[in-house]
């Protein structure tokens, strides 16, 4: 049914990269990690019980591993495996995804699906989208951060208003989009970053791992969906793996540079903040965090004494001193490293 190499030269697809997690690629968009099915199949056999209950069949005919990896011998009767409409249309047409499809995307077929899932926040369009752009391993990852339990973190059902797992109400992940805009010279982006202190005088950092220079946790904000003290939490649970709370900002950073010969101008938000539980991987002087996928390199996480800061590649390095007064109100800092004079 599908020709591994041809669909990876079709669309873009690293064939090494996103080897585990190709079967997980529907053929309409959807990500087959959150499919009912496919996740009953692989986690709970309670879970797998109460859908044949449902359905009416055998326990053992819910299986599928997976769009790319039907099984031969599926379940005749029902919307997966072999019998799914959308796979014996696609097939008998000799297509390989819906948005190939002349009656893509007005098919009535493709909406009884699609419709059903937008209002899970799941669009199907903008999935086939980026298949077809061959945004292939971005999409897999960023959808498998999106349907895991936002309390036990483990993979979850787009069809199931509660973890299958530990019984908590689902709360949609979405990887959001955030402020930064591009140009051919250069680029313009607003971060929200999180200033976590000790009561050893330590300041806690990150970096890539293989990088020699070290930054404060953060990232981008999603416009229109958080606020940047909303935005630094979520950070926070990206890439260090801890819920934090949020006290105050420290400082509206202006920052003017030039990165790999490219003019960058960004503004941050830097936010006072502290680890919302009592007991975690912070309390070590260095720990690793969650990996950044798209680089596939570890975080790792390490406290620095703020009195030595100069021993430590900082980016950026004008906080080397800004962390030894931390001030009661906010303050605007402008921070030009391009050798030209700017207005403040």
């Amino acid at each position: 049914m599908f020709e591994e190499v041809i669909i990876n030269a079709k669309f873009g697809w690293n064939s090494e990269s996103i080897l585990t997690n190709r079967n997980l690629v529907g053929r309409c968009g959807l990500y087959c990690g959150s499919c009912l099915v496919y996740r009953a199949y692989k986690d709970s056999e309670r879970l797998r019980q109460e859908i044949a209950e449902e359905m009416k069949c055998k326990p053992e005919e819910i299986r599928c591993e997976g769009c790319q990896t039907v099984l031969t011998d599926g379940w005749e009767s029902k919307e997966w495996g072999k019998s799914c409409k959308i796979v014996a249309c696609l097939e008998a047409k000799g297509l390989d995804f819906c948005f190939e499809c002349n009656t893509y995307p007005e098919c009535e077929r493709f909406h009884g699906i699609a419709d059903r899932l937008l209002a899970r926040r799941e669009s199907l369009m903008e999935n086939l989208e980026k298949i077809k752009a061959g945004k292939v391993e971005e999409w897999l990852e960023d959808e498998d951060r999106k349907w895991r339990c936002a309390e036990c973190t483990k993979p979850i059902s787009a069809y199931r208003d509660h973890c299958h797992w530990c019984g908590a109400a689902v709360k949609i992940r979405i990887a959001p989009k955030t402020i930064r805009i591009q140009w051919d010279e250069g680029r313009f982006g607003v971060r929200t970053v999180g200033v976590m202190l000790d009561d050893k005088n330590r300041v806690l950092l990150y970096h890539l791992e293989g990088d020699d220079f070290w930054v404060f946790p953060g990232g981008g904000i999603a416009p229109f969906v958080e606020t940047s003290g909303e935005a630094i939490k979520r950070n926070f649970i990206e890439k260090a793996g801890f819920e934090i709370e949020v006290h105050r900002l420290l400082w509206i950073l202006e920052m003017h540079t030039y990165i790999d010969g490219k003019r960058v101008h960004g503004i941050g938000f830097y936010f006072l903040v502290s680890p919302k539980e009592a007991h975690g991987d912070w309390e070590q002087d260095e720990f690793v965090g969650h990996k950044d996928l798209h680089r596939n390199r570890a975080r790792v996480f390490k406290w620095f004494d703020i009195s030595k800061l100069n021993e430590a590649n900082l980016y950026p390095s004008n906080f080397r001193e800004l962390l030894k007064d931390i001030p009661e109100h906010p303050v605007h800092v402008v921070h030009n490293t391009c050798g030209e004079n700017i207005s403040s």
